[in-house]
């Protein structure tokens, strides 16, 4: 009779979802662009695309989304700059943390690309090669992106409306937030000058797990790419940048 009963017992198949905490940085404190929404929209399309994956999504300031991916206390980093020809800074960023170059790795496939601008004053042109003879600012928190050394500061409107009055020569940022703070400025007299494109991907840790969560989130992106949802949900950059 127990036998009869433990064939009878229903079993229990669940199994447990590959969990991917993904820290999604906030872009400097200017009013949210719908470029900043579109992550989320990716990330869900993402975490709906594969059943074996749950995607977590955890919103904070950029620099923080560096020490939290550092400290292993999420999976992944969106967004990123990824520069083929140059490592660029959320490594070089994280050596105050004790964190040595090759512990970060990015995913394969890339997201979009960013155009990254220099706005000024209409009459002053500032280009990567001129770049010594001006004070040009960033963002705070990616400073140590780039070999040149940027001024930092916390406030992109501010730093903008220095620009504006004459106080800096200019202020470099991602070409669709910046446009948003002239118009906001009402900054008439002004010239974006062209920095540099860089392709957007995830960040992960260089270790063991970092790898398979870089294979996962690889082949979730392809499998987006190929069924036609990646360019639903990404409409207006992939019709810009051709992702």
């Amino acid at each position: 009779m127990i036998f009869f009963w433990v064939l009878l017992t229903p079993v229990n198949y669940a199994y447990s979802k590959t969990v991917i905490k993904v820290a999604v940085a906030q872009l400097p404190n200017v009013e949210k662009h719908p470029k900043e929404t579109l992550f989320i929209e990716l990330l869900n399309a993402m975490d709906n695309q594969s059943p074996d994956v749950r995607i977590e999504i955890l919103e904070m300031p950029f620099a923080r989304t560096l020490v939290e991916l550092a400290r292993g206390h999420v999976d992944a980093q969106l967004p990123v700059m990824y520069d083929p020809n140059d490592i660029l800074g959320a490594t070089d960023y994280m050596k105050q943390f004790g964190i040595k170059l090759n512990d970060f790795t990015y995913t394969d496939e890339n997201l979009f690309r960013t155009h990254f601008v220099i706005v000024s004053k209409e009459d002053v042109e500032i280009t990567p090669e001129n770049l010594m003879e001006y004070e040009v600012a960033t963002d705070m928190s990616h400073v140590a992106f780039f070999k040149h050394q940027f001024k930092g500061t916390h406030s992109m409107k501010a730093a903008i409306a220095n620009v504006q009055r004459g106080t800096l020569d200019g202020y470099l940022f991602d070409s669709e937030k910046v446009s948003q703070v002239v118009r906001d400025l009402d900054f008439v007299d002004h010239r974006l000058n062209s920095f540099a494109f860089y392709d957007v991907r995830f960040m992960v840790r260089n270790d063991e797990k970092g790898i398979r969560i870089k294979l996962l989130l690889d082949q979730i992106v392809a499998e987006l790419k190929e069924s036609g949802e990646f360019d639903r949900v990404m409409h207006d950059l992939v019709n810009e940048h051709g992702y």
